[in-house]
């Protein structure tokens, strides 16, 4: 599935070494990282290359890690490539036979070890499902290990990238300074809400973002697809609900 959006994904992840997304769940999220590190891996190497995958919790990389390795074993574009590694050991390890190895490397935002340098970092849902809201403290430990190990992982001129839904309006996401260190693209799902104008509609067309909030509710689909803090959205009342607590008085 291509169109538009898929295309503007491309654009900026070619163009750009450092780059920070906040999109709609089901927008090509994950997968437009995935693809990023086949297309190093396809290109080859001069030398071993390593690609750091962070996450929440390392089994959250993980799991990433695995759906890169499905789609290479799938690909008939990768039948050359060599798997290095068994797929019990949660990372992976290829080599096209010419001496040089990627390696594809699972991370915990709170469990790493320090001192990582090197050439391609990726952040992928750093505050987990926003549905599971993290005590404040914490998002408050990840946004200053972003700012004080994240970005000095990344050696200079190589890749950083980072994809993500905010919980709060105090992530990193919304921090003005920090976002001046990355291009910046944020993927509200809908374009036009008064023209029913979908952001992806090759892959997710109107008809199916509003099947998708009618089961969810207005605050679940606003979190996952309308790229709105889940703290924010929990923050107010909706209308409807304050007018099932009014009581209209008549007369005296």
């Amino acid at each position: 599935v291509s169109g538009k959006y898929f295309s503007d994904v491309a654009r900026l992840y070619e163009g750009n070494w450092r780059t920070m997304r906040i999109s709609a769940k089901d927008h090509f999220k994950s997968t437009g990282i995935y693809a990023r590190i086949l297309g190093h891996i396809l290109r080859g190497a001069r030398k071993d290359k390593r690609f750091h995958y962070f996450s929440y919790e390392k089994s959250l990389a993980q799991y990433h890690v695995a759906k890169i390795r499905e789609l290479v074993a799938r690909n008939p574009v990768f039948s050359s490539l060599k798997n290095l590694k068994s797929t019990a050991e949660g990372t992976a390890k290829y080599s096209w036979g010419d001496g040089v190895n990627f390696y594809i490397i699972p991370h915990g935002m709170l469990s790493f070890k320090r001192g990582i340098h090197d050439d391609f970092i990726v952040v992928d849902d750093p505050f987990q499902d926003p549905a599971n809201k993290l005590d404040p403290k914490v998002v408050t430990r990840i946004n200053l290990i972003m700012k004080t190990q994240i970005l000095d992982m990344v050696n200079r001129g190589e890749e950083l990238h980072v994809v993500g839904t905010p919980q709060t309006n105090s992530d990193f996401f919304f921090d003005a300074e920090f976002r001046k260190q990355f291009s910046l693209m944020v993927s509200d799902a809908e374009v036009n809400s008064v023209e029913h104008v979908a952001l992806w509609p090759e892959w997710m067309p109107w008809d199916e973002l509003m099947r998708r909030k009618a089961i969810r509710g207005e605050k679940i689909y606003n979190q996952e697809y309308r790229c709105r803090p889940s703290y924010a959205e929990d923050a107010f009342f909706k209308a409807e609900q304050l007018l099932r607590c009014v009581i209209i008085v008549t007369g005296k």
